[in-house]
């Protein structure tokens, strides 16, 4: 059993900053990356298998909705055989304000958690244990 690999694309330097202090208190056995704009996040999601990715909707150079329907086709392509990947993506959004039209495409395009800004450490470890519980069971169990 590895580390738990979660993936930023957020891009508020400070927000990732804090975000990243948050989830190392959360949870102690950690991969950390992140990135400030979409298509950085993109590059990275495609050279690591993430167990999430925390997304904020209003990031430069892709927005989290052009981020998350090219992640769903790579991703899709990757867990062919895995039967919740047409479902559910693991992808947590992050955002200070509910743009509802955004928020009904991303839940449409199989993303089924969002954070709205601001939240505290007991939401972000929530959302990791939906999160992984339900795309990879093995870290589920490693971390009770």
């Amino acid at each position: 059993m590895g580390k738990l690999k979660i993936l930023t694309v957020e891009d508020d330097q400070e927000f990732r900053e804090q975000f990243k202090k948050t989830v190392h208190l959360c949870y102690y056995d950690t991969l950390y990356a992140e990135a400030d704009n979409g298509r950085l996040g993109l590059q990275k999601a495609g050279l690591q298998d993430f167990d999430v990715i925390f997304l904020d909707l209003d990031i430069p150079l892709r927005s989290g909705i052009e981020f998350i329907r090219i992640f769903k086709t790579s991703y899709v392509r990757k867990n062919i055989n895995n039967k919740n990947t047409n479902q559910f993506l693991p992808i947590v959004i992050m955002t200070a304000s509910i743009d509802e039209n955004s928020v009904r495409e991303a839940i449409t395009l199989g993303v089924k958690n969002i954070l709205v800004k601001p939240f505290d450490d007991k939401d972000v470890k929530e959302a990791i244990m939906k999160v992984t519980k339900i795309t990879n069971p093995d870290i589920y169990k490693a971390m009770h």
